[in-house]
C-alpha cells in the first residue's frame, strides 16, 4: 500500500505555489485514510486520483489569480471518472458534493461542489471551494428574486444628449428593484446619481409622508466621499426644504457615505457583520459606488444584509481593474441579459485624446475579436497589429532629457505622452520636474490656531487644487520604482519644497471616521506657542497627525489606490521587467484614465506593449446568471 507522498511523487506535478503542494498533501493524506478505514480494493487507480489533484491544483491556482472556480469542459477525464465510476465517486463522497442544476441548497457541507448547468442551451460543470459557492449562490437567488420585480432591461443614456428628458429616464429607473450604471470614467456615474438621488427622495416622501433611508456606499471609505459630496454639491433645492421642515439642519450628514464594512457594521472581533440574511439593514434605496473594486465576499454580504423590499443602485466600470480579493462580481453581472442595465455613453472629464487611447486599449486583444476571426490566428493578430498602430498614433514619444527643470508642465500639450527610460535612474529626473513645476500650489503659510477658521475657506481652496493637480502612479509598494522608495525620496530630500504634504489613510478608523484609501494634506498649526502637524481631510476636518492609526505620504499612490480619483495631469512608470505580473491592460486602462489633461508614461515600449497583451480574466459562475 502507497503512502501519500509516494502518490504525490508518482503523480509528479509540479506546484508553483507552496501552498497547493500542503493542501494537496493533505487530500491524498485523506483519501489514503479513507481508502484504508473502507476497505476498497487493494489497487488504487493513480489516474483517478490524479485527475482530482489536477483539478484542485488549478483551481486554486484560479482562486490565487481571482477566480472563483474553474470550468471542468478542461478536465473531461475527471468528468468521464466521476460520473461513471461510483469507486472514484465513492472515494471523493468527503470532498465534493455534487449540486445539480435545479437544487439550491446543499445536501452535505464538503471542501468542494461540483456545479451542474445549463446556459443557452449548454451544459456546464463548475468547480468550487464551497464557501464561494456559498457565497456566489447567495447573489444568484438575491439578484433573481430581484429582477422579477424589474420592469426593464437596459437603456443608453446620454446626460447632455438627454438632458430634456432625464426626469422621465430617472423615473424609469427607479422602477427597477435592482439597478446597474455602467459607464467610462467621466461618463457622468456620480452626476446620474445625484439625480436619482434627488428624483427618488421626493418622489418617496410625496409618497408615503416620511423621509427615506437612503445609504451611500463604496468598498472604500474614499470612493464612498467621493460619491456623497457630489450628491451634497447637487442636492436639490426641495430636498433641502424638506430636510429643514423636518428639523434635519445637518443636510451634509444625511447624505454622507460610508464604507460597506461600516454600513454593514463588520464586528473584528467576530470578523462578520451585525446586519446578515438573519438581521437586515431597513433602508429604502441603497447607492454603491466603485461596484468594479468589491470582491465576492463582500458583495454577497451586501445583498444578504438588505430586504428585497430595498432599491439597490450600483455604479462602476467593468473595463477598471477587478477587486483586489477573488471575484469579478461586477464584470460578470454587467453582462448577464437578466439584469436592468443603465449604460451611460459619452464622457465629460478628459481631453479627446485620453478618451480615444483609452478606447483602442480595450479593444486591444479582445477575445470577441478573435470569436470573429474564425480562430485564424493571421487575422487575429492582424487586427491586433492595427489597433496597436493606432495607439501609437496617439501617443507623442519625446526623449527623456525633455523631463528636466527647463520646460515647464505647460509647454506640453494636453494629451499622452512616452519617455523611453532604459533604466530606473531616470526617476530623479522625474521627481525633480515634478518639483518644479507642482512644489509652489502646496505652499502654505503656517496657520495660528485662532486664526484657522478665518483662514479656512481659503485652506480648502488650496487642498481641493493641490490633491487633484497631479499623480505620479506606479504597479507596486515595494522595489525602487515603488511607493515606499519614491514616497521616501520626495520626503528625504523635497520636504521643505512642500509646506502642505500629501497622504493616505491606509487602514480604517473609525474613530476618526477616515478610511483606507482617504487622501489628503499635512497642515502645520501653531497652538498654544507649539508648532502641530494635523491631517486635512477632503471634506475639511482637521484631525492630529499623531492620533491617525496608519497613514503614509502619498505623493505616489499604486495605480490600485488611484481608483475613484481623477487629476490634471498623470504620470505612469512601468515595471522594469517585461513580464511583470503587475502590468496588464486594466491597470495602463485605470492609469490613462485617472487624467483630464496630460498623460506621462514612462518606461520601455516592449514593456507597454507586453501589458497591453494581458488581461485580468477571472472564471465565475455569475456570468451565467
Amino acid at each position: 500500500m502507497k503512502n501519500y507522498f509516494d502518490i504525490c511523487k508518482f503523480i509528479n506535478l509540479e506546484f508553483p505555489y507552496k501552498f497547493q503542494e500542503l493542501i494537496i498533501s493533505d487530500i491524498c493524506e485523506e483519501i489514503i485514510n479513507k481508502y484504508e478505514k473502507e476497505n476498497f480494493s487493494n489497487y488504487i487507480d493513480l489516474r483517478l486520483i490524479n485527475s482530482f489533484v489536477n483539478v484542485v491544483g488549478n483551481l486554486l491556482i484560479n482562486i490565487y489569480n481571482g477566480s472563483t472556480c474553474i470550468d471542468l469542459s478542461n478536465y473531461p477525464d475527471f468528468l468521464n471518472y466521476f460520473f461513471n465510476n461510483n469507486y472514484f465517486k465513492n472515494l471523493l463522497s468527503d470532498f465534493v458534493t455534487y449540486v445539480d442544476e435545479e437544487q439550491k441548497s446543499l445536501d452535505k457541507i464538503t471542501p468542494f461542489i461540483l456545479k451542474k448547468l445549463n446556459y443557452e442551451g449548454e451544459k456546464k460543470f463548475l468547480f468550487y471551494r464551497c464557501g464561494d459557492y456559498v457565497n456566489e449562490n447567495e447573489i444568484k437567488e438575491s439578484i433573481k428574486k430581484r429582477v422579477r420585480r424589474n420592469k426593464d432591461n437596459q437603456i443608453y443614456i446620454n446626460l447632455q444628449r438627454d438632458e430634456k428628458n432625464i426626469n422621465n429616464i430617472i423615473d424609469q429607473i427607479i422602477e427597477n428593484s435592482f439597478v446597474l450604471i455602467t459607464g467610462k470614467p467621466g461618463s457622468g456615474k456620480t452626476t446620474l446619481a445625484s439625480k436619482i438621488f434627488n428624483f427618488y427622495f421626493i418622489k418617496y416622501y410625496n409618497d408615503h409622508g416620511r423621509i427615506p433611508e437612503i445609504f451611500i456606499c463604496a468598498p472604500t471609505g474614499k470612493g464612498a466621499n467621493v460619491l456623497s459630496l457630489r450628491i451634497w454639491n447637487l442636492l436639490d433645492y426641495r430636498v433641502r426644504k424638506i430636510l429643514e421642515e423636518n428639523n434635519i439642519y445637518n443636510n451634509s450628514n444625511f447624505v454622507s457615505g460610508t464604507s460597506i464594512h461600516k454600513l454593514l457594521g463588520f464586528n473584528s472581533e467576530k470578523g462578520s457583520f451585525n446586519f446578515n440574511k438573519d438581521c437586515k439593514l431597513k433602508a429604502d434605496l441603497i447607492i454603491v459606488d466603485e461596484a468594479s473594486m468589491i470582491d465576492l465576499y463582500l458583495f454577497s454580504s451586501l445583498i444578504q444584509a438588505i430586504s428585497e423590499l430595498t432599491k439597490l443602485v450600483i455604479l462602476g466600470d467593468k473595463d477598471q481593474l477587478p477587486s483586489v480579493d477573488c471575484g469579478n462580481v461586477f464584470g460578470d453581472i454587467i453582462e448577464s441579459k437578466n439584469v436592468f442595465k443603465v449604460n451611460l455613453e459619452g464622457q465629460f472629464r478628459f481631453v479627446d485624446s485620453i478618451k480615444n487611447i483609452s478606447e483602442d486599449i480595450l479593444k486591444f486583444n479582445d477575445t470577441k475579436l478573435k470569436e470573429k476571426s474564425n480562430d485564424l490566428n493571421f487575422l487575429f493578430n492582424s487586427e491586433k497589429e492595427k489597433h496597436l498602430e493606432n495607439i501609437f498614433k496617439k501617443i507623442r514619444f519625446l526623449p527623456l532629457k525633455d523631463i528636466n527643470k527647463g520646460f515647464t508642465i505647460e509647454d506640453f500639450e494636453n494629451g499622452i505622452y512616452f519617455l523611453e527610460a532604459k533604466n530606473e535612474a531616470f526617476i530623479y529626473k522625474l521627481i525633480d520636474f515634478i518639483v518644479s513645476n507642482y512644489s509652489n500650489n502646496f505652499n502654505y503659510s503656517i496657520l495660528n490656531d485662532n486664526l484657522l477658521n478665518d483662514n479656512l475657506d481659503r485652506l480648502n481652496a488650496v487642498k481641493d487644487s493641490v490633491i487633484s493637480k497631479f499623480a505620479l502612479l506606479v504597479c507596486t509598494n515595494r522595489g525602487f520604482l515603488g511607493t515606499e522608495n519614491i514616497n521616501d525620496i520626495f520626503i528625504n530630500y523635497y520636504k521643505d519644497n512642500f509646506e502642505l504634504k500629501p497622504v493616505i489613510i491606509l487602514e480604517n478608523d473609525y474613530e476618526n471616521n477616515l478610511f483606507n484609501g482617504d487622501t489628503g494634506l499635512i497642515v502645520q498649526i501653531k497652538k498654544d506657542g507649539n508648532l502641530l502637524n494635523f491631517f486635512m481631510s477632503e471634506d475639511g476636518r482637521f484631525i492630529n497627525i499623531n492620533l491617525i492609526k496608519k497613514w503614509n505620504y502619498s505623493f505616489c499612490l499604486t495605480v490600485h489606490k488611484s481608483q475613484g480619483s481623477s487629476y490634471d495631469d498623470v504620470y505612469f512608470v512601468l515595471p522594469t521587467e517585461l513580464n511583470s505580473p503587475y502590468l496588464n491592460k486594466q491597470i495602463i486602462y485605470t492609469a490613462i484614465t485617472r487624467a483630464k489633461k496630460r498623460v506621462f508614461i514612462f518606461g520601455k515600449k516592449e514593456v507597454f506593449i507586453n501589458g497591453l497583451e494581458k488581461s485580468i480574466i477571472r472564471e465565475s459562475g455569475l456570468k451565467f446568471l
